[in-house]
């Protein structure tokens, strides 16, 4: 792979791919004390080589290498270009249309298609459908759990892949099985469902779930992250919830975020929040916000 100093914060938007850095240099890329307006940003296109402007998932690989999930192709970016991977030089994946990438602690990278699933691992690709176990072939989102078990959330359901077989999560009821968004594994071993309606914490076999009526901003749960100081942050499509000791804290635009739809929740590595919203990209550090939008170089403010 090239060397490249952009690998300091990716950005999802639904026209473009960009790539934010300081100009400083990469040790001070994201430090949470400079402002947002001394980062330099390059957005790249399909005239750059992206196979498709739409991008809906990236990861950064423990390799170095950026892949892009577009509505034309898996992508692969190290810096300069792009390789992409589709149904004509791939025939295992089944559809170009790719939703979510996961790398798993193994080194696999998981691609979630509109059918299928596929594994990259060892430079192999390999494909998984509704006749290996999956409750349906469109996959909306994956997660990796305490235990190194993937998890699958499609549009029938969420299951475990472990010990190469995919097996039922949870008790039939026991969570949300349509409208899944959101599924995270906090660092005290609790996984997290977002789902349209509201939040549902899972560990040790107790469920709890929080709707409005406990605080949180909207029960339209998107994206879930979880901060250096243990907070989990929830977005949901009217507002930004921080929960710590069972309380919730909602920020809206009043309190400085660009736009009240929450898409997308990140945390660098040095413990700033960056929030995609449907109106640009927020950063909140030092208890403060602080937003990235159009007229700062992003070609869209809808950030996936």
């Amino acid at each position: 792979m090239r060397s490249t100093a952009y690998r300091t914060i990716t950005v999802c938007i639904p026209c473009s791919l960009l790539l934010l850095c300081c100009g400083y240099g990469l040790a001070l890329a994201l430090d949470p004390g400079r402002a947002l307006s001394e980062f330099n940003g390059q957005v790249w296109l399909t005239e750059n080589g992206l196979p498709q402007n739409t991008v809906h998932s990236i990861t950064q690989a423990k390799d170095g290498y950026i892949w892009l999930a577009t509505e034309e192709g898996l992508a692969r970016f190290d810096g300069i270009r792009f390789t992409v991977f589709d149904k004509q030089n791939t025939p295992e994946l089944k559809s170009n249309d790719i939703r979510v990438l996961l790398e798993d602690r193994n080194g696999a990278l998981w691609v979630g298609t509109a059918n299928g699933l596929v594994r990259l691992m060892d430079g192999k690709f390999t494909t998984f459908t509704t006749q290996d176990g999956l409750p349906s072939n469109i996959i909306d989102t994956l997660c990796e759990d305490p235990a190194g078990s993937l998890l699958v959330v499609t549009a029938a359901g969420i299951v475990r892949f472990g010990d190469r077989v995919f097996t039922p999560f949870g008790a039939e009821g026991e969570f949300p099985q349509n409208g899944i968004k959101a599924l995270f594994a906090d660092r005290e071993g609790a996984l997290w469902i977002g789902s349209a309606d509201g939040l549902t914490r899972y560990k040790d076999g107790a469920v709890v779930r929080y709707t409005t009526h406990d605080g949180l901003a909207n029960n339209s749960v998107v994206s879930i992250e979880q901060d250096k100081d243990g907070r989990v942050w929830v977005g949901t499509s009217n507002g930004l919830s921080q929960l710590e000791s069972n309380r919730f804290v909602t920020y809206t635009t009043h309190d400085g975020l660009p736009n009240n739809r929450i898409i997308s929740l990140a945390v660098d590595r040095e413990g700033s929040l960056w929030i995609g919203t449907g109106g640009g990209l927020s950063r909140f550090a030092n208890k403060h916000f602080s937003s990235f939008r159009s007229g700062d170089g992003l070609a869209n403010e809808i950030i996936g």
